[in-house]
């Protein structure tokens, strides 16, 4: 089995699990009367996961290569976020909900302070403008920078939610954000060494850390996804074990490195 077939292969696993989850329709059972922020936030989270994980598959296959490793990223805060809102369930369905609000507010100042008046008086003609006006002055952290609904950096979730996060933040989530704040480490995937440009996609290979993209979007994708599901109490260990072990035995495959 070559590379592209053993890419292919993970993608259908991860848009396989993904069928699963949706096909047991776990919104069917929720009562829109009770409070159900902590299961809509995390259907959202499966929401986005899963958009992203086949945009990903398109860039790859479209071979904007280092756009899909960079989306990665996106994969990996999901599953974190559904990790640490899962410990408490209702008191953190609360602070995101209350966070937005906050977070509307503070970009509606910042319109204000750099003399984007327009912008500023659209958004004060908005029917729910003093409502979110109220529920910032009334938060308690106007004076507070951090701007993740969680109320801290993602280096630090990912040290709180244990070992496994902390060495996905350290190797993969770093290799990463070369990409995306264009370090002098990621030159080498646009400019090579006789300084020929390779700005088209698919004009090359992807280089070796791009290369793994695929199988870490859908490791990530699994991981967000049984997070979610247990959740949630959907039966999907079954199909989750079937992707894990899906994923490692393409991993056995010894043909090409990645």
């Amino acid at each position: 089995m070559n590379f592209q077939e053993k890419t292919e292969a993970r993608f259908k696993l991860g848009a396989h699990l993904a069928e699963n989850f949706l096909a047991q329709k776990p919104w069917a059972n929720l009562s829109p009367e009770a409070d159900v922020t902590f299961e809509a936030i995390m259907l959202f989270f499966f929401c986005k996961s899963y958009k992203t994980y086949q945009a990903i598959a398109v860039l790859w296959r479209a071979g904007f290569y280092e756009d899909a490793w960079l989306l990665t990223r996106t994969l990996f805060e999901i599953w974190m976020q559904a990790a640490y809102l899962r410990k408490e369930p209702r008191e953190r369905a609360r602070q995101f909900q209350k966070h937005d609000p906050i977070r509307m507010y503070r970009a509606y100042l910042k319109l204000k302070e750099h003399g984007e008046n327009k912008l500023a008086v659209a958004f004060e003609a908005r029917a729910d403008f003093a409502e979110i006006q109220s529920q910032y002055d009334h938060s308690g952290t106007t004076k507070q920078r951090q701007n993740n609904w969680f109320g801290k950096s993602i280096s630090s979730l990912a040290r709180e939610l244990g070992p496994d996060f902390k060495k996905h933040y350290l190797v993969d989530y770093w290799w990463q954000s070369n990409l995306v704040h264009s370090a002098g480490t990621s030159m080498q995937h646009y400019v090579t060494d006789s300084l020929e440009l390779d700005c088209r996609p698919g004009k090359t290979e992807p280089g070796l850390d791009a290369k793994i993209a695929p199988k870490s979007a859908t490791a990530y994708f699994i991981s967000s996804t049984e997070e979610i599901s247990e959740a949630l109490s959907i039966d999907l260990q079954a199909d989750v074990q079937l992707a894990w072990a899906g994923l490692q035995a393409l991993d056995a495959v010894s043909e090409t490195a990645a």
